[in-house]
């Protein structure tokens, strides 16, 4: 998923002939698309613990009614280290934040 996206980029050849056309050592290159991938975030010696500090804050924001919930997503060089959601879309719906919650602004 993340190749076709775009997210990381490949240079593999394949290891053996499948057909006619497409022998071994045959291969494509895509290139990385800019786009942001995953990565664990102890692979740039950033502590998961202390990102679980982000948990603290939003959970007390949230009872505190400062804001009914909200998406959180960090990334360094490239890789998303940590993204996840709190809470519900607003004060007073059971609607939930997810990975497809979009935010815009009220206009009425």
């Amino acid at each position: 998923g993340e190749l076709l996206m775009g997210c990381v980029s490949n240079g593999s050849k394949l290891s053996v002939t499948l057909s006619e056309k497409l022998r071994r050592g045959h291969g494509v290159k895509l290139p990385w698309a800019g786009r942001l991938s995953r990565s664990h975030p102890s692979v740039f010696g950033i502590s998961e613990s202390k990102l679980s500090e982000i948990d603290t804050i939003i959970t007390s924001g949230i009872r505190q009614r400062a804001f009914p919930g909200c998406q959180v997503l960090a990334a360094y060089k490239g890789k998303v280290i940590y993204h996840k959601n709190f809470g519900y879309q607003t004060y007073d719906s059971s609607l939930t934040v997810n990975n497809n919650t979009i935010y815009s602004e009220n206009t009425s």
